[in-house]
């Protein structure tokens, strides 16, 4: 588990790690872990394509956890966070808010609105994509936990 995080870490370098500074809007933040998660690289240890799949998941959940300590304690130095549901579900809610502006980005003019077609395609995106399938599972679980 450690591995797949320091492979995130080491791919998506300073987009990575600036994901959570302060100087940095919360919405700017969430979109910037989001398109983290849309672009996880492929990691050659893997021995087929479902490993592959596997894998992309295991960092997907990795980002996101990595997000809420981040976004909780304010420190880019995290190994021994303890982080509770509560904030899983905080960093989940914000990272769902930033969507509009992924979706704008990825498929729009860039305007700051998402339109129904750029969120249309978003969530097509979401069926195959492995990172925005575990945000959106992750989502659902905490979500329905108190």
């Amino acid at each position: 588990m450690k591995k797949i995080l320091l492979l995130a870490v080491l791919i998506f370098g300073a987009n990575f790690l600036e994901a959570s500074t302060t100087e940095m809007g919360a919405r700017e933040s969430a979109y910037n872990v989001l398109k983290n998660l849309v672009t996880l690289p492929n990691n050659p240890e893997a021995i087929s394509m479902a490993h592959q799949q596997s894998l992309k998941e295991k960092m997907a959940r990795n980002i996101i956890r990595e997000y809420a300590v981040r976004r909780k304690t304010g420190l880019q130095e995290v190994q021994n966070a303890t982080i509770y549901k509560q904030d899983i579900r905080e960093a989940l809610e914000e990272l769902n808010g930033a969507i509009n502006l992924l979706a704008d980005r990825m498929y729009g003019n860039n305007d700051g609105m998402a339109s129904s077609i750029e969120l249309k395609k978003l969530r097509e995106e979401a069926k195959t994509n492995p990172g925005l399938k575990v945000l959106v599972e992750m989502t659902k679980t905490y979500s329905k936990l108190k």
